[in-house]
């Protein structure tokens, strides 16, 4: 009696199915019951009940009804299905899980169960086993002939699992797959979009974004990824405001937090100070992933926030770094035993070109003394539009040229370790993606050291030194940092010369006046923080008809924020004047001839702007703080010899500003001094550099093949 349905069965649960269908929950569960007073062990007859009783909100007798039919039939897949479905309408999400593995025990790829399961380790937080639900699914022969409705979950879910495991490229075959199958469903839309910004294809995804939004104005991810998409574009503004919604809607929502609070920094919101700190005290109070971890650790030295905040960063991140890397399946590196005639040094960053890193580092490789060192590079960001002199330099005088990029860290691990690296040097630290960080952690080579990124230290175990100097780390600041101190005997930085155009361009040309005293601070807008602005207007109001000349930056709001900032001040915005960006380099340097001083920041210093402005001969006037990169200046102008541009406070910042913008002879005397610096200075030695550097690192490598502890290590002058 339990066999095969007959027709009639078949014929009574189709028509059942369909008075479900119209919503005549009662009707099917009467056609229910009287099916089985004709037979009481018709399964099919169970099942229509058990899904009206379901339908009906009555879980109890839909438990009842299965379990009569499971006596019957116990392997039926279905019917397990079904019993999976009830214990979720009675919140019993075990039983389901329990259900559901049963019944693809004896139906692997069940499409319907696979889904359902799918989406529950989804809920778990377990993507790895959901993808491998979705994927048996997919192996189904009659996938393409289950409904429509049903496909679109199954692939929905192996879409979401692979959003979460990172794997974009599988994700994203997946979303446009159910998107074809529903092209206006907005969780489609939204993984989609989710999906294209993981991939890095922000452009592609922020449409989709906003179609989701359209649907649903107050869908909180929606509103997260398109923030993160417009973020670091032209459409800096809008993406503040969709973080303040989503905030607005969830309080807590940790990217927004600290994105929303970036996007203050980059569109220099300097009245925004306060509101800005605030956001990033509240996310590290949250538990996140590593990427945004680190980028608060970035941004918090942006707002002069105490130290603590600093550490609360670095164990915020070594949380989340160790989080992420304990599914990383890889025996530990063993570096003992293994000897070079030469220290193997790897220097690893996404930035060897047309950036910052580049400009200063491009000659410090070629200048290495290689009957005692030999030099690895690893990018692990090729940038093909690239193709800048600094790029080339690096490239060609490496004696090992390894690009990374698109390497996952255990791989980018591996490649280090086959070299045999000795000392491996990370040059990008707290500044951006987090896969170098992540690859030290694995510790591919026994020595590893921080350096130049960011001002600061790293506070994780996988670092064993950051590299500093008597200014920017004094000894007496030791105890600040989780990483020993490698102190070289002048400035941290190097400087490496290079040509300057002739002749000088006009004022007209730049945009400046023809008459007054010309101000100048080509810093990245995001380091102009509200102290320093109010200085720089007193300045600018004690000095008639100054200007003060900034860099345009790349977000086209900055320019209209600084000056309504201002204006609010008393100071007319038209005293603003935002350089055009300059790609030739030695254009750059011709221009600083128009200015006549040089304003630093205070809580991120100049520091590439600063060594360009000292090379082109324009005095630095700056006031260091109590932090590493507060200091970066000082240790620029120290090491130039310019000593008396350093100030003690904001008074004697303002004070001496004004000074020299009055004192034509002074000034003229500073910039020759300036000038004298570039041949006389130990800052544009880079072979000088390059040997404090060489003694420190021999000596670091000397204690560890002592089996000595790391320690702190300062080299004497040179």
């Amino acid at each position: 009696m339990s066999g095969a349905p007959d027709d009639k069965t078949l014929s009574g649960v189709q028509a059942g199915r369909r008075l479900l269908a119209q919503g005549d929950v009662a009707e099917a569960a009467g056609l229910a019951e009287r099916m089985l007073q004709a037979n009481a062990e018709d399964v099919g007859a169970l099942m229509l009940l058990a899904q009206a009783r379901l339908q009906a909100k009555a879980p109890g007798e839909a438990l009842a009804a299965v379990r009569r039919g499971l006596a019957l039939a116990p392997r039926a897949p279905l019917l397990r299905e079904l019993e999976a479905r009830v214990h979720l309408a009675r919140e019993d999400r075990s039983a389901a899980r329990a259900a559901l593995q049963q019944a693809l025990a004896h139906s692997p790829t069940l499409v319907s169960a696979n889904a359902l399961l799918a989406e529950l380790l989804l809920q778990d937080g377990s993507p790895q086993p959901a993808l491998a639900r979705v994927q048996q699914a997919l192996q189904a022969q009659d996938f393409a002939q289950r409904p429509a409705a049903l496909r679109f979950r199954a692939l929905l879910a192996g879409a979401r699992a692979a959003l979460m495991l990172g794997r974009y490229r599988l994700g994203l075959g997946w979303a446009q797959r159910a998107r074809r199958l529903q092209p206006n469903n907005p969780a489609a839309m939204l993984v989609l979009g989710e999906l294209l910004c993981g991939a890095g294809r922000r452009g592609h995804a922020a449409p989709l974004l906003r179609a989701v939004l359209a649907q649903q104005p107050n869908t909180v991810p929606a509103l997260v990824r398109l923030g993160e998409a417009l973020h670091l574009t032209d459409a800096q503004a809008e993406s503040i405001q969709c973080f303040d919604r989503a905030l607005a809607l969830q309080p807590d929502e940790p990217v927004a937090l600290v994105l929303s609070a970036a996007g203050r920094i980059l569109s220099a919101r300097v009245e925004e100070d306060a509101l800005i700190r605030e956001r990033l005290e509240r996310f590290l109070e949250l538990e996140t992933t590593p990427l945004y971890t680190v980028k608060a650790a970035y941004w918090v030295a942006f707002t002069a926030m105490p130290l603590e905040y600093e550490r609360r960063c670095w164990r915020a991140i070594r949380a989340s770094v160790t989080r992420e890397m304990a599914e990383v399946d890889a025996p530990p590196f063993v570096h003992r035993g293994r000897a070079h005639e030469r220290i193997r040094v790897g220097y690893i960053s996404p930035n060897f070109g047309n950036h910052g890193i580049g400009h200063v580092t491009h000659q410090l490789y070629q200048r290495h003394i290689r009957e005692r060192f030999e030099v690895y590079v690893y990018p692990t960001n090729e940038r093909p539009t690239d193709h800048s002199t600094f790029k080339q330099a690096i490239a060609e005088t490496a004696d090992h040229y390894r690009p990374l990029a698109g390497q996952r860290p255990l791989q980018m691990a591996q490649a280090i370790y086959a070299d045999e690296i000795d000392i491996l040097i990370d040059l990008n630290g707290y500044m951006g993606a987090t896969n170098i960080i992540e690859t030290c952690s694995l510790r591919p080579a026994p020595l590893q050291l921080y350096w130049l990124g960011h001002g600061g230290g790293m506070g994780l175990p996988y670092y064993d030194y950051i590299i500093g100097d008597p200014v920017v780390t004094p000894e007496a600041d030791d105890g600040q940092y989780d990483d020993a101190v490698l102190r070289l005997p002048h400035c941290f930085a190097p400087a490496s010369p290079y040509p300057m155009a002739e002749p000088t361009p006009s004022r007209a040309d730049e945009g400046l006046a023809e008459d007054g005293f010309v101000f100048c601070a080509f810093n990245n807008p995001a380091k102009v923080s509200l102290e320093v602005f109010e200085l720089w207007m007193r300045i600018l109001s004690a000095v008639p008809d100054s200007q003060l000349w900034l860099s345009r930056g790349h977000n086209p709001d900055i320019a209209a924020n600084l000056r309504a900032a201002a204006e609010r001040l008393g100071v007319g915005g038209e005293r603003l004047v935002f350089a055009q960006r300059r790609p030739d380099k030695a254009e750059h340097f011709a221009r600083h001839r128009l200015a006549g001083l040089f304003l630093d920041t205070f809580n991120v210093n100049a520091a590439t702007t600063c060594l360009d402005a000292l090379w082109a001969g324009l005095p630095v006037l700056t006031r260091p703080g109590d932090h590493f990169c507060s200091r970066i200046a000082a240790s620029m102008v120290q090491t130039a010899g310019l000593d008396e541009l350093i100030c003690e406070s904001n008074e004697a910042y303002v004070d001496t500003a004004i000074a020299l913008a009055n004192d034509p002879a002074r000034l003229q005397a500073l910039r020759e001094r300036a000038w004298e610096a570039r041949t006389a200075s130990p800052l544009f030695d880079i072979d000088r550099f390059v040997l404090g550097l060489e003694a420190g690192l021999t000596e670091i490598w000397a204690r560890y093949q002592q089996g000595l502890a790391v320690a702190g290590v300062t080299v004497r002058g040179r």
